[in-house]
């Protein structure tokens, strides 16, 4: 009984806290950057000769039903293949030049200071955080990542990353526009891959 008590108080609290957030951002009218954009790679490596590709291992780290996340992995890896189609790559998983893949998740904000449970979203770093006992509909903003890794086939080593970390107010709406949310994101994502030498 304790333990249930103290449960529902601590999620009145978080409640209480993201909605006392969101009204301080609306009454300030502070703009969140819609997206943000880290990359970094190999200078050495050799992008003019890069002319096939095909996937690595994908991760997608998500407290949504499987059917959704399946829905939003196709979408990233769909997406994915059109820009590099346009960009004059042909996907050969039989002999590919690079490998890509992606990690993808979502962060509550941080400014909350809410503890969370956090999993790592890749192996630099990139964080998946979960309020225990709390749903993700109560979240009134999360932050999603959304990381691309690029690896030589011949050397298997990654030289190409790239980071793009996006502030979703609504996260039923950023399901319902799926499709074109992720093409936003992977054009973001992959806009200066490969990199101009």
């Amino acid at each position: 009984m304790y333990n249930l008590r103290r449960e529902l108080m601590m999620r009145h609290q978080v409640v209480c806290r993201i909605v006392v957030l969101g009204v301080l951002f609306s009454l300030t009218g502070t703009r969140l950057p819609a997206q943000k954009v880290e990359v970094s790679y190999d200078h050495n490596a050799s992008f003019k000769h890069y002319k096939t590709y095909a996937w690595g291992k994908n991760k997608l780290v998500s407290r949504q039903r499987k059917e959704v996340a399946d829905q939003i992995e196709k979408t990233i890896e769909a997406s994915a293949d059109q820009d590099l189609h346009r960009k004059g790559f042909v996907r050969d998983d039989a002999k590919p030049d690079f490998y890509i893949a992606y990690s993808a998740g979502a962060l509550p904000d941080s400014k909350t200071g809410i503890p969370t449970t956090v999993v790592p979203l890749g192996p630099n770093g990139a964080l998946y955080g979960a309020i225990p006992g709390v749903s993700l509909d109560v979240w009134l903003e999360v932050e999603g990542a959304l990381r691309f890794q690029v690896e030589d086939a011949a050397h298997n080593t990654v030289v190409w990353e790239s980071l793009t970390t996006k502030k979703v107010k609504n996260t039923k709406k950023f399901l319902n526009n799926l499709q074109s949310e992720i093409d936003k994101l992977i054009a973001k994502g992959l806009e200066k891959f490969p990199p101009k030498q």
